[in-house]
């Protein structure tokens, strides 16, 4: 009886282990990558071209192409990131899905997923937004054309006044004015760079992320009677945990003057003198 009871409980457990021998395979089967392919399209069923396809936690991303279609080797288990400017980022899991066609919702005007403005308090996106703050990053802005920045905001912000003070080489100070000539003791506005207060005059373009500017009471009040003329916010950039990139400008200018006049030689001069102090 007991041979019996041992050959019953042999035979299962043989029977147990053939059965996982399959299920151990499928599993390995399914965690191998293979090519998922798919199409981004929006609310009218067209192709999204430029949409960034990533893997979470993964460096690896590809772009759509101009039918919205894209092809990225991921395992099965993984969840795929689309992204785009102007539009609302989505996320897929390629173990719910077998037919990746992705619609995507285009944002409302200013209120994409990478439209951040930098406020005392952090980052905060343009669309939760309820005080009178003007921003633009430094990809929006032309490159200057000299090594001075006094002049890189004329005429890019809403409610920004600025006024050069003069044209000699070195010297082209300006004046930022939140409020223009209301401004409080005419004063200028005040200028915090990555929260210290300074000037950025000195600054190179390339350092430059964006530049914020507060201009009512509610973004203001962190500043108290310091920021009563306004705020200029100057974000600098900082390394990203996930690339790396190396980027070389160079720049170089003369300056000559239209007309020198010719100079009195040492009778007419000494002649001059002596007339005009009679």
């Amino acid at each position: 009886m007991e041979k019996l009871y041992t050959k019953i409980i042999w035979a299962v457990v043989f029977l147990l282990v053939g059965l996982s021998i399959p299920s151990f395979a499928q599993v390995e089967q399914t965690l191998r990558q293979r090519i998922h392919s798919g199409r981004v399209i929006d609310s009218g069923n067209q192709g999204i071209q430029g949409v960034t396809v990533s893997i979470q936690e993964s460096n690896l991303k590809t772009l759509t192409d101009a039918s919205g279609s894209f092809s990225i080797e991921a395992l099965d288990t993984d969840i795929l990131i689309f992204k785009k400017e102007g539009y609302l980022s989505t996320t897929r899991d390629l173990s719910l899905n077998t037919r990746l066609e992705i619609s995507m919702e285009e944002a409302k005007i200013l209120a994409g997923d990478d439209d951040y403005v930098q406020l005392p308090h952090g980052l905060l996106q343009k669309r939760y937004l309820t005080g009178a703050v003007s921003s633009i990053k430094t990809s929006e802005l032309p490159q200057p054309s000299t090594g001075s920045l006094t002049n890189v905001l004329s005429g890019r912000l809403p409610g920004l006044n600025v006024v050069q003070l003069g044209t000699q080489p070195g010297a082209d100070f300006s004046t930022y004015r939140v409020r223009g000539r209301d401004s409080f003791n005419h004063v200028d506005a005040l200028i915090i760079v990555d929260g210290i207060e300074r000037d950025f005059a000195d600054l190179d373009f390339e350092e430059i992320e964006s530049f914020t500017v507060l201009k009512d009471a509610a973004t203001l009040s962190w500043y108290g009677l310091r920021g009563s003329n306004g705020v200029i916010l100057v974000t600098t950039k900082t390394g990203n945990s996930t690339e790396s990139s190396i980027g070389f400008n160079a720049q170089y200018g003369l300056q000559v003057p239209d007309h020198l006049m010719d100079p009195l030689n040492s009778y007419e001069y000494a002649s001059l003198y002596n007339e005009a102090m009679l």
